[in-house]
């Protein structure tokens, strides 16, 4: 393995030609340290060697926070997809290769037709599936065939692509076409707000009254010209933390069940194999990609170079270890 190779979130559009991508499989030590990548410790910007390796941002990104002993603690990620005031629809696309953030143009005609803006940052936890061949227990109904959706709470844009470090509050239900559409609801630890300490959805309406209400009258009034429906009941932090568990292990599950095409029910899971090739280990990284204008795509080149240095610096000291195990 090359010492230092610059990882990439895939991009859809204008990728360079001869790229070398991993196979399936993860190399499962955590990497992540506790600070995201806006937040890791300056260095002096070096030129990289080498080429660009792509990541996925729903396969790759570890969902849960992990200290450098690699013990847990009580935070999770997601990617955000659409920024708060946003009249435009992004979203992960499971189907596409590295699962690119695309706009989906006829969501943001709908959402440019209602004419009020996203009242909150929205997104989704990588590492989850919503099995659509598992029913829900508590609504019956079966999973949207997607990763389980975020709604963070914290009342500051958070752009499009960012990984977010998150704490979870607790999950609401909306039943859409017949499938549970679970959304997760989360709070930014990392913001510059003052729900970003909110630990409860008690303490959302104590810090920031109305807050709940003004998002669940934004989604009710969108989802009321469709065929959803919102359960406004707000079940507990156990009930999501369950759910993110049961939706991780689902992701496994579809992952494991890759074909050699790299697909698994429609979905890209890894790159072909290649019979003739040795397994290529994938770093699962935790970082934080700086953050983009919303409408561009995430480039590699976007990733800045103190935090860039940082991460790949701690990924080289983290194979030189493995190496020794």
């Amino acid at each position: 393995m090359s010492a230092l190779s610059a990882v990439a979130v895939r991009c859809s559009e204008g990728m360079s030609a001869g790229l070398q991508v991993p196979q399936c499989g993860f190399f499962d030590r955590q990497l992540s340290g506790p600070w995201t990548a806006a937040e890791a410790p300056a260095v002096n910007e070096e030129p990289l060697s080498g080429g660009s390796q792509e990541i996925s941002m729903w396969h790759d990104v570890d969902l849960y926070v992990k200290s450098w002993l690699d013990e847990p603690t009580a935070l999770l990620r997601y990617v955000n997809e659409m920024p708060m005031g946003t009249l435009r629809k992004y979203e992960v696309q499971p189907g596409a290769p590295y699962n690119a953030i695309e706009e989906d143009v006829k969501g943001s005609k709908k959402l440019a037709a209602f004419g009020k803006p996203v009242p909150f940052n929205y997104g989704c936890f990588p590492q989850t599936y919503r099995d659509p061949d598992k029913a829900d227990e508590l609504y019956s109904a079966p999973g949207d065939d997607d990763p389980l959706d975020v709604i963070d709470l914290a009342d500051a844009p958070t752009e499009v692509g960012t990984i977010v470090r998150c704490r979870v509050l607790g999950a609401v239900c909306l039943i859409d076409e017949g499938q549970a559409d679970w959304k997760v609801l989360v709070v930014n630890v990392d913001s510059n707000t003052a729900l970003a300490h909110a630990r409860s959805i008690e303490d959302v309406e104590r810090i920031s009254p109305g807050r709940i209400q003004a998002c669940w009258s934004w989604m009710d009034e969108l989802k009321s010209r469709g065929k959803a429906k919102l359960h406004r009941h707000i079940h507990d932090v156990d009930c999501a933390l369950k759910l993110i568990q049961e939706d991780h292990c689902s992701w496994k599950e579809l992952v494991n069940s890759a074909g050699p095409d790299g697909t698994a029910r429609g979905h890209w899971i890894c790159t072909p194999q290649n019979e003739d090739a040795a397994p290529v280990q994938v770093l699962k990284l935790g970082w934080a990609p700086p953050s983009v204008v919303p409408g561009q795509q995430v480039r590699s080149c976007m990733l800045a170079g103190a935090a860039r240095v940082s991460v790949l610096a701690r990924a080289a000291r983290a194979v030189q270890l493995a190496r020794t195990q």
